[in-house]
């Protein structure tokens, strides 16, 4: 897609897509290349300027920040550990992989060879933070967060209608069908007033572990176990 014909038809496609035209076309190829594309180069500062690994680092970090917005927003009601367990899903890369294919932006990435037709969820994934990173780069907050919205309206319309459920209830089902395990959770007070206490909980399956603080022994094991689940299915070991 190296002619200035392709480079048109890619900056459109995104724009009707994420809403964000892009006034750096370079920052756009950039975030739709994969690292596989510079393996050959021998040069680090060359491989590191020809693919979108920084771009990614940001777009991650974008994506975390536009998704807590949008939940906070979309879920006047709602409590820290079921936004927890909401963003959990979106930011995963089960969710971002979906909205590559759903929205057909694979077919502008810039792939190894080495890379098949079959891509990893982790590759599409990468190259969904790539975007947002490119995005943010080239447009600031607003634009991303309107990517971001529009990238995974499905997933957060999907929620409106089937929130996620219980952080405890679901970490526990979790531990008994893959590790024949009850999650383990050891509480403690660890500040705050009597009026305002604090609570540490840190709970455990097996080599997992998270560790969060609530305003009660209740709330900090909800929390943990939310945190835990987000961890999870970030590393893929849990289905959103």
């Amino acid at each position: 897609m190296g002619d200035n014909d392709s480079m048109n038809e890619r900056i459109e496609a995104v724009a009707r897509i994420t809403g964000h035209r892009f006034n750096d076309y370079r920052l756009l190829d950039q975030g739709l290349t994969h690292a596989s594309v510079c393996s050959h180069l021998e040069d680090p500062q060359e491989r590191l300027a020809g693919h979108n690994e920084r771009l990614e680092f940001l777009g991650d970090a974008m994506l975390g920040a536009a998704v807590g917005y949008l939940l906070y927003e979309q879920f006047p009601e709602a409590d820290e550990g079921f936004m927890s367990r909401c963003k959990g899903q979106l930011v995963s890369r089960k969710a971002l992989a979906q909205a590559m294919r759903q929205h057909d932006l694979v077919r502008f990435a810039h792939l190894g060879n080495q890379i098949d037709q079959n891509i990893p969820q982790s590759v599409l994934a990468n190259l969904a933070e790539g975007l947002l990173g490119a995005i943010y780069m080239d447009g600031g907050w607003t634009p991303l967060r309107h990517a971001v919205e529009a990238l995974l309206s499905d997933q957060i319309s999907a929620m409106s209608k089937n929130p996620p459920s219980d952080a405890k209830n679901t970490l526990q089902m979790w531990g008994l069908e893959h590790h024949r395990l009850l999650p383990s959770y050891n509480s403690v007070r660890s500040g705050g007033s009597d009026h305002e206490p604090c609570f540490t909980s840190t709970v455990t399956v097996g080599k997992f572990q998270a560790t969060a603080e609530g305003t009660s022994r209740r709330k900090a094991e909800a929390n943990a176990a939310a945190q835990l689940l987000n961890k999870l299915a970030l590393q893929d070991q849990l289905d959103p």
